[in-house]
C-alpha cells in the first residue's frame, strides 16, 4: 500500500484497500461507537468535497 504523502503541509494522499476482515471490525466499532462514526463520516464527506475542489497541479508526484 502506498504511503500517504503530504504536499506542501496542506494535501494527504491515500490509498487503501479493505479486506473482507476490515468491513467485520468496522460493522462492530460502529456498534460501539455509534456517535462517533456518524460524526466522522459527517466530517469525511466535507473532507472529500474540499480534496475534490483541489487542481490536479498540487497533487502529490
Amino acid at each position: 500500500m502506498p504511503k500517504p504523502t503530504i504536499v506542501e503541509n496542506t494535501t494527504l494522499t491515500a490509498t487503501a484497500r479493505l479486506q473482507p476482515s476490515d468491513y467485520q471490525y468496522s460493522e462492530a466499532f460502529k456498534a460501539h461507537f455509534p456517535e462517533q462514526v456518524n460524526y466522522l463520516l459527517h466530517h469525511l464527506k466535507d473532507l472529500v468535497v474540499i480534496a475534490q475542489r483541489v487542481p490536479e497541479t498540487q497533487s502529490a508526484k
